[in-house]
């Protein structure tokens, strides 16, 4: 699965998904940095066939007003460290994997 980590999560997940044998970017990796706007976000993950994984509702109002990003995972785990995110991830990725192919 190919995955956009937007900038207010560490690029570590884009790591962690890479070592679990996804295609994982961050935004820093866009043209425009961690200050791309969500627009430029979605656009770019659309073009890849990415899943945006992000915090900001923003995304989601725009995916269900919109339909872009086409494809979309929301962290609602509120303020955690990185090693709790991490940790999630490893608990529920295959998971979360098989219900967004499903999409």
């Amino acid at each position: 699965m190919k995955f956009l980590v937007d900038a207010q999560l560490s690029a570590r997940l884009a790591d962690f998904l890479n070592s679990a044998g996804h295609d994982a970017v961050h935004t820093s990796s866009l043209h425009n940095g961690s200050r791309s706007s969500d627009r430029q976000v979605a656009a770019a993950a659309d073009a890849e066939d990415r899943v945006v994984v992000t915090k900001d509702s923003n995304f989601r109002d725009s995916h269900l007003l919109r339909e872009t990003p086409s494809r979309l995972l929301i962290i609602a785990t509120g303020n955690v460290t990185n090693e709790t995110l991490l940790a999630v991830f490893e608990r529920s990725l295959t998971a979360n994997c098989q219900r967004l192919f499903q999409q």
